[in-house]
């Protein structure tokens, strides 16, 4: 009986460490960026709040027929920045197509996706499309965002 419990130990802690070392997969990226979208439509800026790492860095490059702007955002700013983004408008919709998952390492990976915006406030609409390019790296067994860049156009 004791050595059965030890195999048993032995298969669980090895099936454990393989799983463990395998890293980042494809899927964990969709599902998290999934779960990013569902909670911003949610307005659960708590839940989206989760998925980004205190120093992590946002900078948005956008153009719009009024001119052009770069903006850079720690963690806390960038929050605000959305939160205050959703409580203005009346209606909001957002489409993302993920391009390429580029897994760098077991716990880094880039990612590239197109960012299709729709806002309503007011009788107003305005459509914003971005290419987007994340960072995002497990830390503390955790997927979280540590860099974001954007070139959106309105």
């Amino acid at each position: 009986m004791k050595i059965l419990r030890n195999l048993a130990f032995c298969f669980v802690f090895f099936w454990c460490s393989v799983a463990a070392a395998a890293g980042i997969t494809k899927k964990e990226i969709h599902d998290m960026l999934a779960s990013i979208d569902r909670a911003i439509l949610a307005e659960n800026i708590s839940e989206f709040s989760n998925y980004i790492n205190e120093k992590a860095i946002f900078e948005i490059d956008y153009k719009s027929d009024n001119g052009a702007e770069t903006m850079t955002f720690g963690k806390e700013d960038y929050i605000s920045f959305v939160q205050q983004g959703i409580i203005r408008t009346d209606h909001y919709e957002i489409d993302r197509n993920i391009k390429n998952i580029n897994i760098i390492s077991p716990n880094v990976a880039l990612v590239t996706s197109r960012l299709v915006e729709k806002v309503s406030v007011g009788n107003q609409r305005l459509t914003a499309s971005s290419r987007e390019r994340f960072t995002i790296e497990r830390i503390d067994g955790t997927l979280q965002i540590t860099a974001y860049f954007s070139k959106t156009r309105l």
